[in-house]
């Protein structure tokens, strides 16, 4: 645990006697739950005048929040300047949005995905029961909103950076799916140049990307579409997919390219993850076809759907820490 979570209701406005401004207030807490207080006794055993960190969720954080009270497995109580709490800190690891379209899986790797993926940064999490999910999962108690939270709330307290509780959302099917995603605000910031990609767009399953036209099935005469350099699906079928690289140096290349529009437009990085038995050919067609997707590929072995998705987001995220 690398920050406090806490709750915007735990916290109460306290005025010191010892001020002589009538406006300076602080806030305090009490902790007295037994998993937060076990988490201090057993590694942080705080001192009277120490300074903790907080995650106060979907507020901002503090960085030092004095001790003024402890007793061993009983309460900590905490205090801080209203000052303090810091809501600038970005609440993704891409700036605004990283949202991710995964589908659903076993409870033991939903739970992986939660809190890992919240740690490192994803803000939504779009859970689609897809042909080759099993049916049982969508009863699993891991969808339960206490239950989830739980892990989301763990994800927070080890990022030492986030403080937003992302969302989740349960699709039955994929025309549900469909439905949704329609209404939802997926194409925010796309631009009209540098991050929107020309490539290849075709009615059947291969994706030429790299020469803009189709090689094969019912080609479109190498006509080209745009697509934005910000919505991936993960494609372990597809033969030609490219890689996060792959794309930002195709669109580097391009004469229009603006390295501006490629920055707005990966405030809102949106991935797509089948399964654990992967998604069907038509289902990744939805994707890239109707949808418009870039197909993407992050490593020449098969992953588990958690390690698909930890891998993607730091290679993401190196990427474009070069590109800003």
């Amino acid at each position: 645990m690398n920050q406090i979570i806490i709750r915007e209701q735990e916290i109460c406005e306290f005025k010191k006697n010892d001020s002589n401004d009538s406006k300076h207030k602080v806030y305090r807490l009490e902790i007295t739950d037994h998993k937060r207080l076990n988490h201090l006794d057993q590694y942080i055993k705080p001192q009277i005048g120490d300074l903790l960190r907080l995650a106060i969720i979907n507020r901002g954080r503090v960085v030092s929040a004095k001790v003024i009270e402890y007793k061993k497995s009983n309460n900590c109580t905490l205090e801080f300047e209203k000052e303090s709490i810091n809501s600038t800190l970005p609440v993704s690891a891409f700036g605004k949005n990283f949202q991710a379209i995964i589908g659903l899986s076993r409870p033991p790797t939903l739970k992986k995905i939660f809190e890992h993926g919240t740690t490192m940064g994803v803000t939504s999490f779009h859970l689609l029961s897809t042909t080759l999910t099993e049916k049982s999962y969508l009863s699993s108690k891991v969808l339960n909103q206490e239950e989830f939270e739980l892990y989301l709330e763990l994800g927070l307290s080890q990022s030492s950076l986030y403080y937003n509780i992302p969302n989740v959302e349960v699709y039955k099917n994929i025309e549900q799916f469909r439905g949704r995603f329609k209404n939802y605000n997926f194409k925010e910031k796309l631009s009209e140049r540098g991050g929107l990609l020309e490539v290849g767009h075709k009615s059947e399953r291969d994706f030429d990307a790299e020469n803009g036209r189709a090689t094969n099935g019912r080609a479109t005469n190498g006509l080209l579409k745009k697509r934005a350099l910000n919505k991936f699906i993960l494609s372990a079928s597809a033969n030609k997919s490219k890689s996060f690289a792959d794309y930002i140096t195709m669109q580097s290349n391009n004469i229009n390219f603006n390295i501006d529009d490629v920055d707005s437009d990966i405030d809102n990085i949106i991935l797509a993850i089948g399964p654990e038995r992967g998604f069907t050919k038509e289902e990744e067609l939805f994707f890239i076809e109707e949808l418009e997707f870039l197909p993407v590929k992050v490593s020449n072995s098969i992953l588990r759907v958690e390690h698909a998705l930890f891998h993607a987001i730091a290679q993401l995220e190196l990427l474009f820490r070069k590109i800003r």
